[in-house]
């Protein structure tokens, strides 16, 4: 297969060719990094499930102008931050939703709020 003579300078391997002109530019190093997002203080978690594993948060966004904030989380750390719109169908339907979490209301009462609300989202 291989002769004596040039064995020593042949590479039995793959080496890709690099194409040196396609640097990659500052904006595709970025992209891959992690949005910090600001930090929220005061902040009180109350559990959605049974498990504890879906929450509502609400906590106070410090940054230049600070604010309420309003979340629906999880343990994996995803996150729905709710608009000031959909907090205010909250804050307006808060009798119906109080009345039907404090009387553990049925399917149907629940639907009735949701759906009063979900136009919002």
């Amino acid at each position: 297969m291989y002769s004596a003579v040039g064995s020593n300078t042949r590479k039995n391997y793959y080496v890709p060719l690099q194409n040196n002109d396609e640097t990659p530019s500052f904006t595709k190093i970025c992209a891959n990094a992690p949005v910090h997002r600001a930090v929220r203080i005061l902040g009180r978690k109350y559990t959605l499930t049974r498990t504890g594993y879906k929450f509502l948060e609400i906590g106070i966004n410090v940054g230049p102008p600070s604010y309420v904030e309003i979340a629906i989380g999880d343990n994996r750390g995803n996150e729905l931050i709710l608009s000031i719109e959909t907090w205010k169908g909250f804050y307006e339907q808060r009798w119906n939703i109080q009345n039907c979490l404090r009387n553990h209301c049925k399917d149907e009462e629940m639907l009735l709020a949701k759906d009063q609300i979900s136009g919002n989202f």
